[in-house]
Formats: structure tokens, C-alpha cells, sequence
């Protein structure tokens, strides 16, 4: 797993200033749901096999990825660079 400073620079996706983001560990899904399952759509979620490998701990901390977390807010979000440019590409259409 990538050790890096994951909140520097990254604006809060919410209220869009980096002033109140500070690096945190987050808690993500341990595999993307089956389309088929109601209530697949899921855009501010995100899973194990959804980020880069880099960024993923060994097991069994998988699920534990180096996200940001806006104090402001109170939401913590996954850095663009280290989802899988597919999944990027998917959510923003």
C-alpha cells in the first residue's frame, strides 16, 4: 500500500476548499455489488476492487484504504488517482 500525504491539495468534493480536509483512514465495501441487486447505484461508495492496487492494504485490512476527511462537512471521500480510471470514467457519465 501507497504511504503518501493523501490529503494534500484534494479539495472537498462537497464544499470544494482542501482548507478542512486532513488525511483519515476510511472503511470501503469489500466487493462491488452484482448490477443485478437493487440499489447497485451507488455513486459516493466505493470498493476494495474498485481502487488501484497500490493503494490497497495486504489482508485481512483491505477493506482500510488512506482516504481525506473534510471536517467541515463530516465526509470523508477517496482521492481521485487512486480509483481505477474505469470506475472513474463510469461514474461520471
Amino acid at each position: 500500500m501507497k504511504t503518501h500525504p493523501v490529503s494534500a491539495g484534494r479539495a472537498c468534493p462537497c464544499c470544494k476548499t482542501s482548507e478542512f480536509v486532513v488525511p483519515k483512514m476510511l472503511l470501503i465495501g469489500a466487493e462491488s455489488p452484482d448490477p443485478e441487486r437493487a440499489g447497485y447505484q451507488r455513486s459516493s461508495q466505493f470498493a476494495v476492487d474498485e481502487i488501484e492496487p497500490p493503494y490497497v492494504a495486504s489482508a485481512p485490512l483491505q477493506q482500510f484504504i488512506e482516504g481525506c476527511y473534510c471536517n467541515r462537512c463530516g465526509r470523508g471521500f477517496v482521492p481521485d488517482h487512486a480509483i481505477k480510471p474505469s470506475i472513474l470514467r463510469a461514474r461520471k457519465q
